[in-house]
């Protein structure tokens, strides 16, 4: 392929360091320290930069070349330093010494910290490292589309401006990353010359990872690189004449924007998690036809499914090609993040225990393998947590556990002393990421092994030997890991009042700023996530928070985008649905706030999802009743109405995990029959989303525990433990029913008692305003 270039305008700025106090060291925030690098290689720095992520842009790369960053990083003085956080990177730079000069190749920070004072700090300890090398001045690089205020902020800060270039010529795009800069278009292109070379009628990408995780990193986000949709579910299939993107209701609009001028077409899934992309292909592709899917990023269960159904045609289904790859330049690498040990007074149970609570299910059900391929089904097992996907405090890594060994397959760079002891000490024997293949082929004859279906990818389940039995279903491990022990409910509940104190904060501060008309959706993000960042046992957000403003509410999934995000204004309704990782736990909760005057009948749909979210909180039902059964609670208000939602209406929540697991769920229909215990802890989050207008969507978390025992069999309810009030603006009291509006002012008053011992006094009052009883 003829190679690429680009032109983008660039500032390359000498700022002198005159007039700038640079003998003392910047003050950073107590949960920010300066780590020097040691025995950095160029391989590091390719990490690094590719985890800042686009908002930073690509600044070393386009304004380097290889050979040019090898010559400055190995044949000059370098010093490089990173900028943690509580384990994860906020931001980094690094300094070469020529000549009495140093020089700041690249300046990176994560783009939750900006615009929090946090880059005026790292350019200050730039310097301050720089004048320990005597430096004259400093070489910054600042790229106009991505910062292109920065220059004068610095200059204001006392920086002199000496001089500057500007176009630069910049290396090859298939250097630099050809998924920044190729058309959707030009991607299809390829891969369609490269499906013809191969002689495939029909590509499937799944875009999930190799344990078919629902949030990936940046190397396993296929299918948004192909067809531009980010959102977190769909399937993308691509023939030589037809490219489609088959996504749930959830992401209508998303998709429709996000497709734009590409030659995508939506496909509509008429129900959510229905592959009616294997019914168009089965349609589609002629007898004797050849689909390929990558086997490592489609489920069994799915894969299973795509290949019986083509059979019937006589079309083969290949599951070893990776074309991706193949076009995908410099495609960002495995993450090789360190896990770190959770605390017992976080996780509550040892490791010991767990495996044999898992040993007794696997006698109980004659199992001699367990096969672990969930990223957070290991975590909870082992008592880990990692930094290897966004938002999620997962390890990448595979189990297989038998009753006389439990074998952990990792990457060995992720392992440190600390963490071999720690799995020595537990029993856990070591192998590396790629020897689970050949152990698998390896098991003993007649073998029984458990495998999740829907988790565990089909490339994996094809080494199993005919000899061996494949049992498909829920993992034993999932089935533990949703009732939670005593202590992570008890600390659960603790991280529920530290996310309520911030969100008190952030919609306290949400109403004063209303009327400036200063914020966006995005910058509202970024402010919650500051507030959440104050509270002492806080990691991370538990996913991007979707903050939404009038029409954009309506979308159920939205991203604000930085350059496109909707100025907050006086009047509307805003949807901002968030959550946060602490030691204590996950949160999710969404609330729906009415600024200034918003449309009447808002006020009708706001409080028909509030009775459906109050009738399925007040639920008390039989042992063995599953979330479908439920599920009819919380749309019954809108049904009476003739609306309805496109969403489930409950997820199962980790402990310190994925803010989405399983095994229940509420929602319309279900595959399997999972009944709710107590211990498990679920979301409660019906909507009403009118085109055009404005989203609502009222949730919390519920905690499933024992109502009482009766002569018909033991009885179940749920605790409501997400604490923050309810817009009362946005109430038609009239609507509620007696019992309705006593679970309301009982909530409130709850929430009240719980919050008000940690806020100050003007946000009691607030807060006071805020749950005052509705009569």
């Amino acid at each position: 392929m003829e190679r690429k270039y680009k032109k983008i305008p660039v500032n390359t700025d000498y700022l002198e360091l005159n007039n700038i106090s640079t003998k003392s060291k910047p003050q950073w925030p107590n949960h920010f320290s300066v780590i020097k690098a040691e025995n950095f290689v160029y391989a590091d720095f390719i990490e690094l930069y590719k985890s800042v992520g686009s908002r930073w842009g690509w600044t070393a790369f386009l304004l380097l070349s290889e050979n040019e960053v090898l010559d400055r990083l190995f044949n000059a003085n370098t010093h490089i330093y990173y900028i943690v956080e509580k384990n994860n990177t906020a931001g980094f730079f690094y300094l070469s010494q020529t000549n009495n000069q140093a020089e700041i190749l690249y300046i990176g920070l994560l783009p939750q910290y900006i615009g929090k004072g946090l880059g005026k700090i790292l350019i200050q300890e730039a310097i301050y490292r720089a004048s320990l090398l005597n430096a004259a001045l400093l070489f910054l690089h600042t790229c106009e589309f991505d910062h292109k205020n920065a220059l004068n902020a610095y200059i204001k800060s006392g920086f002199k401006h000496v001089k500057s270039q500007t176009d630069w010529e910049f290396y090859p795009l298939d250097y630099i990353n050809q998924h920044m800069t190729m058309t959707i278009n030009e991607r299809l292109e390829e891969l369609r010359a490269l499906m013809s070379e191969k002689n495939f009628d029909a590509l499937v990408i799944v875009g999930t990872d190799p344990h078919i995780s629902e949030y990936v990193p940046e190397r396993w986000k296929t299918r948004e690189w192909i067809s531009g949709f980010s959102g977190s579910a769909g399937r993308v299939v691509i023939t030589q004449e037809f490219a489609g993107l088959w996504t749930d209701s959830r992401y209508f609009l998303q998709a429709e924007k996000e497709l734009g001028a590409s030659s995508f077409e939506l496909m509509k899934l008429k129900v959510p998690h229905t592959p009616e992309y294997i019914d168009w292909l089965f349609n589609h592709i002629k007898l004797f036809g050849n689909v390929a899917v990558d086997g490592k990023l489609v489920s069994h269960t799915e894969g299973t499914l795509l290949y019986n159904t083509l059979s019937q045609r006589k079309i083969s289904v290949d599951f070893s090609l990776d074309f991706i790859s193949d076009i995908w330049k410099n495609r960002p690498a495995f993450p090789l993040e360190k896990p770190y040990i959770l605390q017992l007074k976080y996780a509550g149970v040892s490791v010991s225990e767990k495996i044999e609570k898992l040993h007794d299910t696997m006698k109980k059900n004659k199992f001699d393998f367990v096969l672990v391929s969930a990223l957070d089904e290991i975590a909870w097992l082992l008592n880990i947590r990692g930094n290897d996907v966004a938002f999620n405090p997962l390890v990448y890594a595979y189990m297989l556990v038998s009753t006389s060994e439990s074998i952990l397959y990792i990457h060995p760079e992720k392992l440190n002393p600390e963490l071999k002891s720690y799995f020595n000490e537990n029993k856990i024997a070591i192998k590396n990421y790629e020897a689970i293949d050949q152990d698998l082929v390896n098991l003993a004859f007649g073998s029984r092994i458990i495998a999740d279906g829907d988790k565990t990818n089909k490339y994996l389940t094809q080494l199993l030997p005919d000899y061996t039995q494949l049992i498909t279903g829920i993992s034993p491990v999932a089935e533990l890991k949703a009732v939670k022990n005593t202590v992570e409910i008890e600390n659960t509940k603790k991280a529920m009042i530290k996310d309520g104190v911030a969100l008190t904060k952030f919609f306290r501060w949400v109403e004063e700023i209303a009327f400036s008309e200063s914020e966006t959706e995005y910058t509202l993000g970024i402010q919650l996530q500051k507030f959440r960042a104050e509270q002492d046992t806080y990691v991370s957000d538990s996913f991007e928070p979707i903050v939404g403003f009038n029409a954009n509410g309506a979308i159920v999934h939205y991203s604000a985008d930085k350059e496109t995000a909707s100025k907050i204004m006086a009047n509307g309704i805003l949807l901002v649905d968030s959550g946060g990782q602490y030691l204590e736990g996950t949160t999710d909760i969404t609330r729906t706030i009415a600024l200034g005057n918003f449309p009447e009948e808002a006020k009708k749909d706001f409080t028909l999802v509030l009775k459906g979210h109050v009738q399925l909180a007040m639920a008390v039902f039989p042992e063995g009743t599953a979330g479908y059964q439920l599920d009819l609670l919380a749309r019954m208000p809108l049904w009476r109405n003739a609306k309805n939602y496109g969403h489930g209406t409950g997820h199962g929540v980790g402990y310190f995990l994925n803010v989405h697991e399983g095994p229940q769920s509420i929602r319309p229909r279900s595959a399997v029959h999972v009944a709710f215990a107590a211990g498990m802890i679920t979301s409660n989050e019906p909507g009403y989303y009118p085109t055009g207008k404005y989203g609502i969507r009222t949730e919390n978390l519920i905690l499933c525990t024992k109502k009482t025992e009766s002569a018909d069999g033991n009885f179940l309810e749920f605790e409501t433990i997400s604490l923050f009030p309810i817009d009362r603006k946005l109430i038609a009291p009239e609507l509620l029913s007696k019992d309705e509006l006593n679970w309301l002012n009982e909530y409130h008053s709850r929430v009240y008692e719980e919050l008000s011992p940690y806020l100050n006094k003007e946000e009691k009052f607030w807060l006071k305003e805020q749950t005052m009883k509705i009569s």
